[in-house]
């Protein structure tokens, strides 16, 4: 019998004993599946998180951007109203035009109005708000003390050279200095804000070019990785199971399973094909042992028909010694004997044949000498009967 090629049987993954540890492979395939979507989710949302952070704080600085600009506007303006209600103080003491001094006191409502605006846009900030209000209380110096009644002395005749002391005087012309002084400090602040501001929004600005630039690179890295995992773990198993099926069916019962001992569907998948491979296998196994049992049985009955057929020929041949010898003692031949061998069931007819005839020449021979002696006998009575 030829020997067979054996596989031993699939380990069972849920024998009592054996770990169930965690594993990404024994995960069934919607699971592997889901596992993959949450991850890209996962980075999907971290992306957003990130991205909408930042565009929060661009929004930020963006509005943050508008106020300060605002903010600069404003103070420009409540700069050049004050600068004007001067120049226009000036002015009215060269022509005493009373359009002039109209226009003087409404640029006190416009500073005041561009004032009010700026400190409305700095709210929430106490220390710019005060700022703010120290370039109005600057102005007011000014404007108190030597503005509004210079103004009001150069209209009237009898004052004007007082009206004019005022507005000229050097004293004036400090208190106007630290108006711009304070305004001057409060733009340089409101431009470093606007500084630090355009900072933030071109930072913001650049993290969310940055993010989304890395979570599309994070993504796609994230799908390729996921799309290998999953090929490894999935399809390239089952092309390898495939082949595996495909040799089992050309014959080759050698082949290894791949896969054997997951407990995912790929697993499931092998524990099958190994049950189909241990079948064949068994079924050679069973084909072969009947062969060898017909085999068996056919020489068996060969073996049974030659003994049988030499055993004919024995009887033949010791039938035919047999009838020979009938023959030769019904001719008178005394002298033949059986010589040629009998088989054993026959050996005992020979024997007696041969003996038989023994005793027939025998007893003949004591015949004929008992005849011989009666004729020898009768002879000499014969002759004593002559005498």
């Amino acid at each position: 019998m030829s020997s067979l090629p054996y596989a031993a049987p699939a380990p069972n993954s849920h024998a009592p004993g054996r770990s169930r540890g965690f594993s990404l492979t024994n995960l069934n395939i919607t699971r592997k599946l889901a596992l993959g979507f949450a991850a890209v989710t996962l980075v999907s949302v971290v992306v957003a998180f990130l991205v909408m952070r930042a565009v929060d704080t661009m929004e930020t600085a963006g509005r943050d951007y508008e106020i300060a600009n605002r903010l600069l506007t404003n103070i420009g303006k409540a700069e050049a109203a004050n600068i004007d209600r001067m120049n226009l103080a000036r002015h009215y003491l060269l022509s005493l035009r009373e359009d002039i001094q109209k226009r003087y006191f409404a640029l006190t409502k416009d500073f005041d109005k561009a004032i009010d605006a700026a400190k409305k846009d700095a709210a929430g900030d106490q220390l710019l708000q005060d700022s703010i209000e120290n370039i109005r209380t600057m102005a007011r110096q000014w404007t108190s003390e030597f503005g509004d009644p210079g103004v009001s002395y150069a209209a009237k005749p009898d004052t004007y050279s007082r009206g004019r002391e005022l507005i000229t005087s050097s004293a004036g012309s400090e208190k106007a200095a630290m108006a711009r002084s304070a305004i001057s400090e409060v733009q340089t602040k409101i431009a470093s804000w606007l500084d630090d501001v355009t900072a933030k929004k071109n930072d913001a600005a650049s993290i969310v070019k940055n993010v989304q630039l890395g979570g599309a690179i994070g993504i796609v890295a994230i799908l390729v990785l996921i799309g290998w995992w999953l090929s490894h773990q999935i399809a390239r198993p089952v092309s390898r199971m495939t082949g595996a099926m495909r040799a089992l069916a050309s014959g080759d019962h050698t082949v290894a399973i791949p896969a054997v001992g997951r407990r995912d569907e790929v697993g499931q998948m092998a524990a099958a094909v190994a049950t189909f491979k241990e079948a064949a296998i068994a079924k050679l196994r069973l084909e072969a042992e009947a062969e060898a049992s017909r085999a068996a049985a056919e020489a068996e009955r060969a073996a049974s028909a030659a003994a049988k057929a030499e055993e004919d020929r024995q009887d033949q041949v010791a039938i035919a010694a047999l009838g020979e010898g009938l023959d030769k003692l019904a001719q008178g031949d005394l002298l033949h004997r059986i010589d040629a061998p009998f088989p054993d069931k026959l050996a005992k007819l020979r024997a007696d044949f041969n003996d038989a005839v023994e005793k027939l020449q025998q007893t003949l021979a004591s015949i004929s000498t008992s005849v011989r002696a009666i004729h020898a006998g009768t002879g000499e009575i014969s002759s004593a009967a002559d005498d």
